[in-house]
């Protein structure tokens, strides 16, 4: 597969939820790695049946690979993964590692068209939960800097989502069921407007959590909208990613 077509197995025209999803990692694939073949998963993955229920629309925040092999199994059940993830890749000089994200993209795609998923299939939205978890220290000389943060403009309204069916917001992690900063500002939107949100763990076999906003709202914002993204690098597509001189 062209990287286009590995996109459009991701994002199809015409379907409902494709204007949501990011082309960063897409784009910047290297023609190499997209006609890579396909490969089968070997993460394990287990959903409970409330993952699928009707009128139930995804958060899925798991470690990038985990996240996208998650998205194919919901794919298979039925559901449209919508791949969010926004750093840019950046090689061997990065702070995170999103290389294994592209090339699980890529090993899934074709997978992902067999599912023939329904043009109205309700979402999946993927993140990476270790987006702002540098996996090393910068060196001496140049880093590229691409850890992020998710914002509200990110996912549809609330009205978006009523509109088309979606009553409850199911936010899926593992062994963590705190809710990450930046991601707090766009439930809470979400349960103002009435949607219900849930929290579900991966891991363990209890029931989703319902979830409430934190009574200091305002501060969750001014952390995450404001403060946290004037530290990051941002190039000129919005992507997040720049090099960055580490202190010798």
């Amino acid at each position: 597969m062209r990287k286009e077509e590995v996109f459009e197995a991701w994002a199809p025209n015409g379907a409902r939820w494709s204007d949501w999803a990011k082309p960063v990692l897409f784009a910047t694939l290297p023609e190499s790695d997209a006609n890579s073949s396909e490969s089968e998963s070997s993460i394990d993955i287990e959903l409970s049946s409330a993952c699928t229920a009707p009128g139930v629309a995804l958060v899925v925040d798991l470690p990038g690979e985990e996240s996208v092999a998650v998205g194919l199994a919901l794919a298979r059940r039925g559901m449209r993964p919508v791949p969010l993830f926004n750093a840019l890749p950046g090689g061997t000089n990065a702070l995170v590692d999103v290389g294994g994200i592209q090339r699980a993209l890529v090993a899934s795609a074709s997978a992902l068209l067999r599912a023939d998923l329904d043009p109205d299939a309700p979402p999946a939205f993927l993140l990476d939960s270790l987006r702002r978890v540098p996996r090393r220290q910068a060196s001496s000389g140049y880093s590229f800097d691409n850890r992020s943060v998710s914002f509200s403009t990110d996912f549809p309204s609330a009205s978006v989502l009523r509109a088309r069916g979606i009553q409850r917001i199911l936010l899926v992690r593992r062994r963590y069921l705190l809710v990450p900063g930046d991601l707090i500002g766009t439930l809470a939107a979400w349960h103002a407007a009435g949607l219900v949100i849930e929290i579900h763990d991966v891991a363990s076999e209890r029931a989703a959590q319902a979830w409430a906003p934190p009574r200091l709202l305002w501060l969750h914002r001014l952390w995450s909208q404001t403060l946290v993204p004037l530290v990051l690098r941002r190039d000129d597509s919005g992507a997040f990613g720049g090099l960055i001189r580490a202190s010798s």
